[in-house]
């Protein structure tokens, strides 16, 4: 069975559930496809800077951030990896609203994101699907093949996003060539 839909986008991360969460509000019929079983866990905290706290407002997120959860931060140092000073960023330098960064626990604004997809396009975000490859007329692209709960899916769509990471799989699988750098530089936040 084929489904169809306006947009695709492999990768719920944060690039990919924003621009589905954006086209959904649009009224566009889409589809987040993310390989992980479920929403993303474990201890990686968020920093929003300005023009991610610009978008989260205009898709109405921002003030949905629970108040507990998140902290303004004024001033963000940047040091070596072992102490040496590099900079100091001081925010309010910035225009307001958004003159400041907003730092978050672990993962709460994508979850705040995909909640909010998953009210505005149900059924759109399909949890532990993988994406497989393409689907083409000629040299046209008309929608992806991913596999669900061991079962095949095909997707006919009529844009097909690739927001599935550095690592991109559906890059790979269109030949656009793709440089990952790694930096020897650490750095800490403080």
């Amino acid at each position: 069975m084929t489904e169809r839909t306006d947009v695709v986008v492999i990768g719920a991360g944060g690039g990919g559930a924003v621009l589905g969460l954006a086209l959904a509000q649009k009224g566009l019929r889409t589809m987040v496809l993310e390989q992980a079983p479920g929403p993303p866990g474990g201890l990686r905290g968020e920093i929003l800077q300005p023009n991610g706290q610009r978008v989260l407002d205009q898709l109405g997120l921002l003030d949905k951030l629970p108040k507990k959860a998140v902290r303004e931060v004024r001033f963000f140092h940047f040091l070596q990896a072992g102490g040496a000073h590099l900079c100091t960023v001081d925010y309010e330098m910035l225009p307001p609203p958004y003159n400041r960064a907003v730092v978050t626990l672990p993962n709460v604004a994508h979850h705040v994101i995909l909640d909010a997809y998953e009210q505005a396009a149900p059924g759109g975000l399909r949890y532990g699907a993988t994406f497989k490859g393409v689907r083409r007329d000629g040299s046209r692209v008309t929608g992806v093949w991913a596999e669900q709960q061991g079962k095949a899916v095909e997707i006919e769509a009529t844009l097909v996003v690739g927001a599935d990471g550095a690592r991109s799989k559906v890059r790979e699988e269109l030949g656009i060539p793709g440089a990952l750098h790694l930096y020897d530089e650490a750095y800490l936040i403080g």
